[in-house]
């Protein structure tokens, strides 16, 4: 006999939610059209990776405008999704999202 698979209850929160339960939260979590994810890291391979990223990015951009920044910068990449990036890049002044100032749009 088959076994059945169990659905998980994941809630939806609005963006004020999200907002509001991130800066309290101890760790830092994505959120995807409601959804809030933890984000993932904290392990040593995960920092290397990221660490070896963000050199390389520097170095490429070096006398160039854009800016390389790690996974401690939130990015809104729409007004609905939030994400830590291991890596970013922003060319020319970065812009802050209106409902949230921390996170700047991709």
């Amino acid at each position: 006999q088959p076994m059945e698979r169990q659905q998980t209850y994941r809630p939806r929160y609005t963006v004020a939610e999200y907002l509001r339960i991130e800066d309290q939260a101890g760790q830092k979590h994505h959120y995807l059209d409601g959804y809030m994810i933890t984000a993932a890291g904290g392990t040593v391979s995960h920092g290397m990776i990221g660490g070896n990223i963000q050199a390389e990015l520097r170095a490429v951009l070096r006398g160039k405008p854009g800016r390389a920044f790690n996974s401690d910068v939130q990015m809104a990449i729409s007004a609905r999704n939030y994400l830590y990036p291991d890596a970013s890049v922003v060319c020319g002044e970065p812009l802050f999202h209106i409902t949230n100032p921390r996170a700047m749009p991709y």
